[in-house]
């Protein structure tokens, strides 16, 4: 494969509407999102959950062994681009596997590798997702915000996106691999209308050994650039101290991420807690002043 075919394969092709596309399917992407943990307890989950993650390959179905692609890039061992607060993003190309891996990003660097795999020319693409989730609806935590099902859609029904899977109607996979526990959204995305045209899986079954040398090098491998995050990197302090006066009774909703955050106050008391922002509705009627606090 040369530089042009790794590019167009890696990046995906921009097609005319009028262009039928210029080469038939070919390979595999496999996009791996990393969060960033809070305790070296959470990174060994990070990284159980990043290794079942790959268990559910199919080399016979795919064409393509995804250990002996591993053990290339591990051999390869490349560091990545880190940018800021710590993301870090890896890119490696063969010619059977593109491989993306994402540790820590924030939301703009997810959704154009989100782009970069639904729109490339591969029959099977490959989405890992190991880190922290929202109970409820599975939204995926970022540095900046949240991953959700229907971000994963709005990127999925894009033009760039939809020439190339009408064009190829019937003919990719995509297996995605993340949290559906609590009832999550994203295990009803195969049920969904506007994904009858490839075949979609959430969490499909293992095929693989989970004790591959293989993989153990390939998270060996990984395990030095997953850094938990101490206590004072999550919680700067900040320069500026006051308080906040309640002269009646006030409730401070902060919906930044997801709005489970409120600060319900009377003059001479605040509570501070993580809460369900409906179950303030039994006392809306005692609540004079409700000020939502949006984040910046």
């Amino acid at each position: 494969m040369d530089h042009d075919d790794e590019r167009s394969l890696s990046l995906g092709t921009e097609l005319s509407a009028s262009v039928p596309p210029p080469s038939p399917l070919t390979g595999c992407y496999l996009l791996a999102v990393i969060g960033e943990p809070h305790t070296h307890e959470h990174k060994e989950i990070i990284l159980q959950r990043l290794v079942k993650g790959l268990l559910s390959w199919d080399s016979n179905e795919h064409q393509v062994d995804l250990e002996k692609e591993l053990a290339t890039l591990t051999a390869q061992a490349p560091e990545g681009e880190e940018a800021r607060c710590g993301e870090r993003l890896i890119q490696f190309a063969s010619e059977n596997l593109v491989t993306e891996i994402l540790i820590h990003p924030q939301m703009n660097t997810l959704m154009q590798c989100m782009r970069n795999l639904l729109s490339s020319f591969t029959r099977h693409r490959h989405l890992v997702h190991a880190g922290y989730t929202f109970a409820g609806n599975g939204s995926w935590i970022m540095q900046d915000g949240t991953f959700s099902l229907s971000d994963f859609t709005d990127a999925y029904q894009e033009n760039e996106v939809q020439r190339v899977i009408r064009a190829y109607e019937n003919s990719i996979s995509i297996d995605i691999h993340c949290s559906t526990s609590g009832g999550g959204e994203w295990a009803k995305l195969p049920d969904m209308p506007f994904v009858k045209q490839c075949k979609i899986r959430v969490n499909p079954t293992d095929i693989l050994d989970s004790g591959s040398q293989t993989i153990k090098d390939f998270i060996s491998y990984l395990e030095p650039y997953i850094v938990p995050a101490s206590l004072e990197q999550l919680l700067v302090s900040s320069d500026v101290v006051g308080n906040i006066r309640f002269s009646h009774p006030t409730l401070y909703v902060f919906p930044g991420g997801q709005g489970d955050a409120a600060l319900f106050g009377i003059n001479g008391f605040n509570m501070l807690g993580k809460c369900e922002f409906f179950y303030f509705q039994k006392m809306l009627g005692q609540i004079v002043h409700l000020r939502p606090r949006w984040p910046r």
